[in-house]
C-alpha cells in the first residue's frame, strides 16, 4: 500500500510540474512574447510597437513614430494600447512608418481623426476595423495596397479619399463597410478618386458611390538641355 501511495504521489507531482510549465508558457504567450509585439505592457502611455517603431498616448492622441512597419497583431487584445483604446480620439502616423500592421487600431471606437503620413505604403487587414466614430479618411498617394476589413464596421465613415490612382484593393466589398454584414458589407458613403483610377474601378465593381477628384496628376517631365561648342 505504501508503495502504491508513493507512486501516486510521484505521478501527481509530475503532472503538477507539467501543468506549471504549461501555465508559464501560456502566460508568456498572452503577454505577447510569442507574438513579436515587444516587451511593452498593455496600458502603457508609451512603448514599442515595431522593430524600430514606437508609440505615445497623450491627451487622447495616439502617435506612431519611427521607421518601417508596425507589428502585426493576430488578436486585438495583444495590441499594447488595447487597455487605453476607449480614451484614444485621434491617431497620427508620422513620416517614416511604411506599414500599418494588422489590427493596429481595431476597436478604437472613439477615434474620429486619422492622419496617415506620405511614407505609408500598406494598410493591413483589420487596421481600422470598428473605428465607429471615424467619418472621413484620406489615403495618401504613397499607399500601394489596402487589405480586407481595413475599415470594416466603421459605422460613421462617409468619405474615403484615395490619392493613388493605381492603389490595390484586396478584399472586395469588405475593405469599407458601415456594418457587420459580412455578406452585404453595406457602405453608404462615397469614395473619392481620380477618373480612370483603381478606386473608380473598385467602387463600380462593389456598387459604391464614387466621386471624381479630377484627372490623376502626371509625373513631372524632365527637360534635358544640350549645348554645342
Amino acid at each position: 500500500m505504501k508503495k502504491l501511495l508513493g507512486l501516486l504521489l510521484a505521478g501527481a507531482l509530475s503532472v503538477s510540474s507539467v501543468t506549471g510549465a504549461y501555465l508559464e508558457a501560456s502566460a508568456a504567450l498572452f503577454d505577447g512574447e510569442a507574438y513579436g509585439i515587444g516587451e511593452t505592457l498593455k496600458g502603457d502611455s508609451s512603448g514599442q510597437c515595431g522593430t524600430d517603431v514606437y508609440y505615445t498616448i497623450s491627451g487622447g492622441v495616439l502617435t506612431i513614430t519611427g521607421t518601417g512597419a508596425t507589428y502585426d497583431w493576430q488578436l486585438v487584445s495583444y495590441v499594447p494600447w488595447y487597455s487605453d483604446k476607449a480614451s484614444i480620439t485621434s491617431v497620427v502616423i508620422d513620416e517614416g512608418i511604411t506599414v500599418i500592421g494588422r489590427s493596429a487600431f481595431s476597436g478604437c471606437a472613439n477615434v474620429s481623426s486619422v492622419s496617415i503620413s506620405s511614407t505609408v505604403e500598406t494598410i493591413s487587414m483589420n487596421s481600422f476595423k470598428g473605428c465607429s466614430s471615424l467619418k472621413s479618411v484620406s489615403i495618401p498617394s504613397s499607399v500601394k495596397s489596402i487589405s480586407q476589413l481595413a475599415f470594416y464596421t466603421c459605422s460613421s465613415l462617409s468619405e474615403v479619399y484615395v490619392y493613388n490612382p493605381s492603389m490595390e484593393f484586396n478584399g472586395g466589398k469588405n475593405v469599407f463597410s458601415n456594418d457587420d454584414d459580412i455578406a452585404g458589407c453595406n457602405f453608404s458613403g462615397t469614395i473619392y478618386g481620380y477618373s480612370g483610377s483603381t478606386a473608380e474601378t473598385y467602387a463600380t465593381a462593389c456598387g459604391r458611390n464614387f466621386a471624381v477628384l479630377g484627372s490623376a496628376p502626371q509625373p513631372a517631365s524632365t527637360t534635358v538641355t544640350t549645348t554645342t561648342t
